[in-house]
């Protein structure tokens, strides 16, 4: 199939493998059905069952609906719904909006969630090994804190001197 559109075969990508692992569902659940209601008699025969299954999962992919964008793939990259062909009329700036304020209002939750402290010379700290072994401890405390390291904190909008 991609020769007869110019294109060189390449292998498939584990960067991607939800995307992957839904394309193989869909390509397999369709052969599934296509042999259950009628078994391959040959070679050209299963040729035309495996072509008939990619194009199935193919066209599922494009026209499923996406629920963060509220649209689909079709329908986001030439403007038409994909089964009916007519327009769509979709603000894809109201959607970032939206989806924005959703960030916003979740980050203000996260925050608020959040306790400050102002360490002082001499307090414990308790600090996370990174990948430790078997064996090893899991954190160490340190309680000699350098002067260097106290926090500075500045205001968002003040100017910084």
């Amino acid at each position: 199939m991609t020769f007869a559109v110019g294109r060189l075969p390449r292998k498939i990508l584990k960067r991607i493998p939800f995307a992957n692992e839904s394309m193989h569902q869909a390509i397999g659940n369709a052969l599934r059905v296509l042999t259950t209601l009628e078994p391959p008699t040959g070679a050209d025969s299963a040729r035309q069952f495996v072509d008939t299954a990619i194009a199935d999962a193919v066209y599922a992919a494009r026209c499923t609906y996406n629920s963060v964008l509220k649209t689909t793939p079709g329908g986001l990259a030439f403007g038409r719904d994909m089964i009916l062909n007519i327009p769509l009329i979709t603000d894809l700036q109201q959607l970032q909006k939206r989806r924005q304020q959703l960030i916003d209002q979740r980050l203000i939750l996260a925050n608020t969630k959040r306790f400050s402290y102002d360490y002082a010379i001499g307090d414990e700290v308790l600090k996370l090994t990174y990948n430790p072994d078997k064996l090893q401890p899991r954190a160490t405390v340190h309680t000699k804190l350098p002067e260097y390291t106290k926090m500075v904190l500045f205001p968002f909008n003040s100017p910084q001197e």
